[in-house]
């Protein structure tokens, strides 16, 4: 029987989550609050680790053919003069896709069409959801559904997050926000670019979405909201901008303040998750938003690829996405900070760094943004390989071996009498589990991926911290840190070797659980 997954939220996070759920062979419903799905709003630039998903989904010739292909990135002065500019042209060789501007609407359509309207249920806007043996999702026009799995992609103000997760907590960047599209006839030198202009407490950006048309946002740390005086607000930028700003009727404008979620610790609870800006919703200064909403339905979908069940890849998904996800919010909350300084000196300053970063600076950011092989990117090998060493020793012994044995078994004071007796069933329980210790953390750091129990995913790491925490506490006679017999060949090595070992294990373990 086709397993069911409702999602709520019709963004592109939802819509991609959807879509690949449906590739994989699930049957998706999603519940969207606005009344129809059409191509309104403003642009938005799918960077090179977006249209990777894309690529993978099918959907990066249809995508380029509706944007615009973008190989440069460029900050400049309120002059539209230089500061770094990052070439494009390398991740486009290494990954095979291109950045790409264009219409959200645009987006949200190709999207909607793989997915079959049929799958979207308009107008449902969720008042509350309830978590018993099924969810319980009550929309605003009072009709109710039940649900073994939901996913939560309904934005920022997320009612799922709010209603099911306790971390909630907003920050106002203290930023004004406006959007808009607008047909100009822009200089050649501008249709692959994305140039971003800096100056005192604001900034403004554009870039083309097609032949005609010309996505543009502008911030500023000012009160006003109206964009009735944008012109007056930019009048010192270059006068590409102001023609930009001139050619836009107000209808097309949308306004915002700029807001971000604080990274927060858990984004799943058994069968419900969340995904996009309900998870790590983050300001626009890098220009990952939705690129990582997309990036959330790709790590979901290589789970289900690898044999997790929908029901067990959720935790897994939090443990291998929630680093990177974490570390754009907060870059992307300094970089804001960094763009609006209002101090004379400090823009100069700030200029003069920019403009002479160092290359490998900007490369090792895009290198961090644009790979998807999470798995690469783990800190958790060197652990492994300790626990697949000892274990490996504890193999030798149970078969075995004698090299080193004489001195891993405590003793009394005499050095000779054995408080444990060496012998093959013992030593070989002890293999296996310091073996099953290191495959667990190499399932909890993504590693390799299989359907383990939840129970498992949950609480493993905190049973390994406190079994080898309570190893090096000891029993207070023979062995740990607190022992009275320390005079012996084992004393003197548990001292030395044993209990700081597992002391250290104990506490790395502890950090890679917090970590999570």
């Amino acid at each position: 029987m086709t397993q069911e997954v409702n999602i709520i939220g019709a963004g592109i996070g939802g819509l991609t989550t959807a879509l690949t759920l449906k590739q994989k062979g699930f049957n998706v419903k999603i519940y969207e609050s606005s009344p129809e799905i059409k191509p309104v709003g403003a642009g938005i630039i799918l960077a090179n680790n977006a249209m990777q998903v894309f690529q993978k989904l099918g959907l990066q010739d249809k995508i380029e053919k509706a944007g615009n292909k973008i190989s440069y990135m460029k900050i400049t002065d309120d002059q539209l003069k230089l500061l770094p500019v990052v070439n494009l042209s390398e991740y486009e060789k290494k990954y095979g896709v291109s950045n790409v501007a264009i219409h959200r609407g645009e987006l949200q359509r190709i999207l909607a069409n793989e997915i079959g309207f049929e799958n979207i249920k308009l107008s449902k806007r969720l008042t509350k959801i309830e978590k018993n043996e099924l969810f319980k999702l009550t929309f605003e026009d009072n009709s109710t559904i039940e649900s073994k799995i939901v996913i939560g992609a309904d934005s920022i103000k997320s009612v799922v997050r709010n209603q099911l997760f306790t971390e909630n907590t907003l920050r106002n960047a203290n930023q004004n926000c406006w959007r808009g599209i607008c047909e100009i006839d822009l200089p050649e030198n501008y249709y692959n670019e994305l140039n971003e202009a800096w100056s005192k407490g604001k900034r403004f950006g554009f870039v083309k979405i097609s032949d005609k048309k010309v996505y543009w946002y502008a911030l500023t740390n000012s009160k006003s909201k109206t964009p009735d005086n944008l012109l007056e607000i930019f009048k010192e930028f270059h006068t590409d901008i102001q023609r930009i700003i001139a050619a836009t009727p107000i209808s097309q404008i949308i306004t915002s303040d700029i807001l971000d979620l604080k990274p927060i610790k858990k984004w799943q609870d058994g069968n419900v998750c969340l995904v996009g800006d309900s998870a790590h919703a983050t300001t626009p200064n890098l220009g990952q938003g939705a690129c990582q909403a997309i990036e959330d339905a790709y790590v979901i979908g290589k789970l289900l690829d690898k044999g997790v069940s929908i029901e067990n890849c959720f935790l897994q998904y939090q443990t291998i996405r929630m680093k990177k996800a974490h570390t754009i919010v907060n870059t992307s909350w300094s970089l804001g900070k960094l763009a609006h300084i209002e101090n004379g000196l400090g823009v100069k300053i700030r200029n003069l760094i920019m403009k002479n970063m160092p290359k490998s600076a900007n490369r090792k950011q895009m290198d961090m943004i644009f790979n998807l092989n999470y798995y690469d990117n783990n800190n958790s090998h060197n652990f492994i390989l300790i626990f697949l060493f000892i274990s490996s020793i504890h193999f030798y012994w149970a078969f075995g071996g004698n090299w080193g044995s004489d001195g891993v078994l405590p003793t009394k004071d005499d050095n000779n009498t054995k408080v444990l007796n060496q012998s093959i069933l013992p030593t070989l329980i002890v293999a296996l589990g310091l073996l099953g210790f290191g495959l667990l953390i190499l399932v909890m750091s993504g590693l390799i991926t299989f359907d383990s129990p939840q129970w498992l995913s949950k609480y493993g790491l905190w049973i390994i911290a406190s079994i080898f925490t309570l190893r090096a506490i000891g029993d207070f006679k023979y062995v740990g840190f607190f022992k009275k017999i320390k005079l012996t060949k084992f004393g003197k090595n548990d001292t030395k070797y044993y209990s700081p070992l597992c002391l250290t294990i104990g506490i790395l373990t502890l950090i890679l659980e917090l970590m999570k």
